[in-house]
């Protein structure tokens, strides 16, 4: 598969994390992009047009006209993409270190069953399964060993981590239960990649301390996830009564 890579930008009314994250990406990154797609979900045209300013790679804006919320944003926009592979982005993340396109590339080609490589300094905390590969841990959402956890998950086993974070992905698994249904969200396509006998991994690099190649800039100022720029709900699995929704449900 040609090992081409778009970078895909989800971002929500914050241009000056997005500023950072888009100088910090360009100054690190040392693998050539195809193109970046960014997604604004603010409802304010032009708020992040300054980004061509910065990115020295080829760039398409898509507005929404009023804020809907990630998840119809990916699914409005990720079909957007025409290359094999997606970086995927937020839009308060700040990179620290070079090489992580390159060592995505090489983990994803140790196991096609690896799903995604997540690169952010904190994702070491999840909890890591040594799975004999001196590039990377496979990360669960929790302890396994935890008797809550087993009873939470009912059988289904350890659930495997999927996010949106910074992360090299193929298109195919970028796409995975697109379109949305209505209930749908990060964990349900967590149960999706866990169905299929994936799993993501974070990579083991360690430089000057500090693990990984990025880390969260964006926690003192977190975007509501639940209401839009018109102020209604923005409906989640609760409100579907999927709540309690299960591997074997899906």
């Amino acid at each position: 598969m040609e090992k081409t890579v778009t970078v895909f930008i989800t971002s929500c009314g914050r241009p000056h994390l997005l500023k950072k994250t888009l100088k910090s990406f360009v100054k690190f990154n040392t693998y050539p992009i195809k193109e970046v797609i960014l997604c604004e979900d603010s409802g304010v045209k032009g708020i992040v047009d300054f980004a061509k300013e910065i990115l020295p790679y080829p760039i398409k804006f898509y507005y929404n006209n009023d804020r809907i919320g990630q998840m119809k944003t990916i699914n409005k926009y990720i079909t957007q993409v025409k290359t094999p592979y997606v970086f995927h982005m937020e839009d308060d993340y700040e990179f620290f270190d070079k090489g992580f396109i390159e060592l995505s590339f090489k983990i994803l080609d140790s196991d096609p069953n690896i799903s995604q490589v997540l690169l952010q300094d904190e994702q070491h905390d999840f909890y890591k399964v040594d799975i004999d590969n001196d590039l990377c841990y496979k990360i669960l959402t929790d302890d396994p060993n935890h008797h809550d956890i087993k009873k939470r998950n009912n059988g289904d086993g350890d659930l495997c981590v999927f996010s949106w974070r910074p992360s090299l992905k193929s298109l195919e698994v970028a796409l995975l239960k697109v379109p949305y249904k209505r209930w749908d969200d990060e964990y349900t396509i967590q149960l999706e990649i866990n169905k299929r006998g994936l799993y993501a991994v974070v990579t083991k690099n360690t430089k000057n301390g500090r693990k990984g190649f990025c880390t969260h800039i964006g926690k003192n100022e977190h975007i509501s996830s639940r209401i839009t720029s018109t102020n209604k709900k923005i409906l989640g699995r609760v409100d579907f009564g999927k709540g309690n929704i299960k591997l074997k449900d899906i």
